[in-house]
């Protein structure tokens, strides 16, 4: 319980940290084989979930990643564009090196006690949203 906590104190660190890192596929393969491990098990995912607000750090995490890959719109003219759509060509979609924060919290919503805290929790879903 004391490793989780701490590995999710330092989520959102270890995730920016793979959105610079220049070996992005060693260190998500690293990643991974940890997070599958403490994620997988139902009581220590909600645990976590409770106590250290997983969901909320995954969430806001996986909408700074997106943000960092936002360009202007190019379907309407420069002055009255206010769009913004997601640059596939950017490295961290290009290199999928989201995919590790994808796959956690995809094991982690697979717990139905933590999906459910989910779905209920009003301001976890408007950043959702947001999203």
């Amino acid at each position: 319980i004391t490793f989780t906590k701490t590995f999710v104190q330092h989520y959102a660190f270890i995730m920016k940290t793979l959105m610079k890192s220049h070996e992005s596929d060693t260190m998500s393969n690293r990643i991974v084989h940890i997070s599958v491990q403490l994620f997988s098990n139902e009581e220590l995912a909600r645990h976590v979930t409770e106590e250290c607000q997983l969901l909320d750090i995954m969430v806001t995490v996986l909408l700074y990643m997106m943000e960092s890959c936002l360009i202007k719109s190019e379907l309407q003219d420069e002055e009255n564009n206010r769009h913004v759509v997601v640059n596939c060509g950017e490295a961290l979609l290009k290199n999928n090196t989201y995919w590790p924060l994808v796959s956690d919290f995809i094991n982690i919503l697979s717990h139905q006690s933590v999906a459910k805290r989910f779905l209920e929790d009003h301001s976890l879903l408007l950043l959702w949203m947001s999203f």
